[in-house]
């Protein structure tokens, strides 16, 4: 019997603020596997091992590669919280005076 290898995946990144692109590379021993790809958010897609892929809001998710080889041996595989986007920070502050005049060119921000 044929044994499967371990699927093995490599991120350039896995934490950043949305929107967040990775890149992630999945290592083929067989030279010549398809991959399904779960991002986690609901998107699935098919591919090749390397694969770039920007997630549009927050939050942490995980990575599942389903891999057919070329043998046609189908193996997968879940990277949990591989992924952490968080949300783009706002700025909440307020100054005086308002507005600014060139009689009162120095403000106070809280």
């Amino acid at each position: 019997m044929l044994q499967t290898p371990t699927l093995e995946i490599t991120a350039d990144t896995v934490f950043g603020c949305a929107p967040f692109q990775v890149a992630i590379t999945l290592r083929d021993t067989t030279g010549g596997t398809v991959v399904l790809w779960d991002f986690g958010t609901g998107v699935r897609t098919e591919g090749i091992d390397r694969i770039n892929y920007i997630y549009p809001r927050s939050g942490t998710f995980d990575v599942t590669a389903t891999v057919t080889s070329p043998n046609g041996r189908v193996t997968d595989t879940t990277w949990n919280d591989l992924i952490r986007v968080i949300a783009v920070p706002e700025a909440d502050f307020t100054w005086t005076p308002q507005p600014l005049t060139i009689f009162e060119p120095e403000a106070t921000f809280s």
